[in-house]
């Protein structure tokens, strides 16, 4: 018979900002109006950021033997923790000797409440425009990205035979917080 299951590609949040602020120094501005030296110190600056967060994916077990109840696998998120992603002593068969070799699956492929990490990641960037000359203008930028250095977990171990079962052993992206310093010259 079809069944019901929630979908791998599943994210139920997703929520994305963004700003750009330009600080009121410099000629024509509020604050530092005249040229000279002020401007070139406190003028043309600018700051940037963007903001990504997302759902994680829903987690997938295989054909597991589960003898307890679905409620209590779901860890309150007070609780959870890299080493204990989920309640692994919710009901799980542990003892790979006990697998069935044939069976009607009863134990849902996904549960909608039990997911892996999200997606948390702030981008900032500071960047100052200065015109050369009139044809000619530079921009100091210094991008940040994951400025926070949030770590993406993969999904938790979910084969109850495994030793790993219920912990996050690795990263989504290898990759964490990056900063580049770049002068870019416009003519």
């Amino acid at each position: 018979h079809p069944h019901h299951v929630v979908s791998p590609q599943d994210r139920p949040h997703r929520f994305v900002a963004s700003a750009i602020y330009e600080f009121p120094f410099g000629r024509g501005r509020k604050w530092i109006r005249s040229g000279g030296w002020k401007n070139y110190v406190f003028g043309g600056w600018s700051a940037q950021g963007i903001y990504q967060g997302q759902s994680g994916p829903p987690i997938g077990f295989g054909n597991i033997i589960f003898r307890g109840n679905l409620h209590d696998i779901v860890l309150p998120r007070s609780e959870r923790k890299v080493e204990r992603w989920f309640n692994v002593d919710a009901g799980f068969e542990r003892n790979s000797s006990l697998a069935l070799a044939q069976n009607i699956r009863t134990f849902p492929l996904r549960l909608t409440g039990l997911r892996a990490d999200g997606y948390n990641n702030w981008d900032l960037s500071v960047f100052k425009t200065f015109r050369i000359k009139e044809r000619y203008s530079a921009q100091l930028r210094v991008e940040a990205q994951d400025a926070m250095n949030h770590a993406m977990f993969s999904p938790p171990n979910s084969a109850p035979a495994n030793t790993a079962f219920g912990t996050v052993t690795g990263v989504v992206a290898p990759e964490q917080r990056r900063i580049n310093v770049v002068l870019r010259v416009n003519w």
